[in-house]
Parts: C-alpha cells; sequence; structure tokens
C-alpha cells in the first residue's frame, strides 16, 4: 500500500533529463538518486534539507562518451539503472550508451569502470552481501 507519492522534481541547481532510474539511499533513506540519460548524469536529493537540495553526484550536463573520474569530471553517454550496495557505500550504474557498467563510492564520488557487456544492461541488483552484481541484458533478457 502505498501512503505518499512525491514527484521528483528539478530544482535550481540541477535539472531532470529523462529520467530513468530512482533509488533511496541505503541505510537511511535521506538522499534520493535519480538517473539521467539526457543530460547523462546522476542526480542527489538531500532530503535532510528544509530545500530538498539537488545536486550532480557524478557526470555532467552536455557530456557523451564515458570517462572515470571524480565527480563533474566522470562522463556517462547514457546512465540508465543504478543499484547500491547493502552497507551505502557503492553504486553501480548501467551506461547502455557504452555497453558499460561503473562503480561509483558515495564517498569520494569517484567513478571507474566494473565491466563491459555484450548488450544494454537495462537493470541492475546486488547480493545483499554487495559480493554479487546482476544485470538484466536487453537485447537477451537474460
Amino acid at each position: 500500500m502505498y501512503h505518499h507519492c512525491a514527484y521528483v522534481h528539478a530544482t535550481p541547481q540541477v535539472s531532470f533529463g529523462e529520467p530513468t532510474s530512482i533509488k533511496f539511499s541505503v541505510p537511511y533513506g535521506d538522499m534520493v538518486y535519480v538517473s539521467n540519460t539526457d543530460p547523462s548524469y546522476i542526480s542527489a536529493m538531500d532530503l535532510t534539507a528544509p530545500d530538498m537540495h539537488t545536486s550532480v553526484l557524478v557526470g555532467q550536463d552536455g557530456s557523451s562518451g564515458a570517462a572515470p573520474g571524480v565527480g563533474t569530471n566522470a562522463r556517462f553517454d547514457s546512465a540508465r539503472s543504478m543499484a547500491i550496495t547493502g552497507d551505502g557505500r557503492l553504486m553501480y550504474i548501467a551506461d547502455d550508451g557504452e555497453d558499460l557498467i561503473v562503480k561509483v563510492d558515495l564517498r569520494t564520488r569517484e567513478m571507474t569502470v566494473v565491466a563491459e557487456v555484450d548488450n544494454y544492461a537495462w537493470d541492475l541488483a546486488v547480493s545483499p552481501d554487495g559480493s554479487v552484481l546482476y544485470y538484466s541484458d536487453g537485447d537477451s533478457l537474460t
């Protein structure tokens, strides 16, 4: 049963462009992360701030291609889905434009490439202990 639904909206700090996935931070749920495909970046919304301050966690507006980096120095081509480890330290992101899965350290905002995939990685899930990352293959439905 849903008790409350809220529309995730743009703020003066960050606009949303084709949002594809929304995740709450773990374990407290005080942050909301939104993946955007155009422009391709991950937005972070602080639910504890009076104005629900939104900023870019990683990626940049107007970027294309993929490149590891920290914060807005990292680039995606098309950030689609996200998964957060149970301890809340790491986020995995499927970049279906470059057929990559990347990892972001949520404390440092450093993004690194974890794996290249053969086809589009549409969705991600992390095992409860964080030891296994699963992805669904958009072309072969695996």
